[in-house]
């Protein structure tokens, strides 16, 4: 197989892929600004505290953190 091909193919997935998500993204935020799609707090602090909740020493540790959290914010 061409090594160019077999690149081309995997950078159009990803692309389309990413698009996708942010275009979910953008219908779930409702409103279409860079302050809300590209906010610190929503792309860094979260994630770090899902984290430490959990423990990142094994896999289930982020998944049981993000449970928590989001089971915290319904409450």
């Amino acid at each position: 197989m061409n090594v160019f091909r077999a690149k081309m193919i995997v950078y159009v997935i990803a692309a389309f892929g990413g698009g996708v998500v942010g275009a979910i993204v953008a219908f779930q935020l409702l409103r279409i600004q860079p302050a809300a799609a590209f906010s610190v707090i929503n792309w860094t602090a979260y994630p770090l505290v899902i984290v430490v909740i959990g423990g990142s020493a094994s896999i289930e540790g982020p998944i049981i953190g993000a449970v928590i959290y989001f089971a915290m914010l319904q409450t």
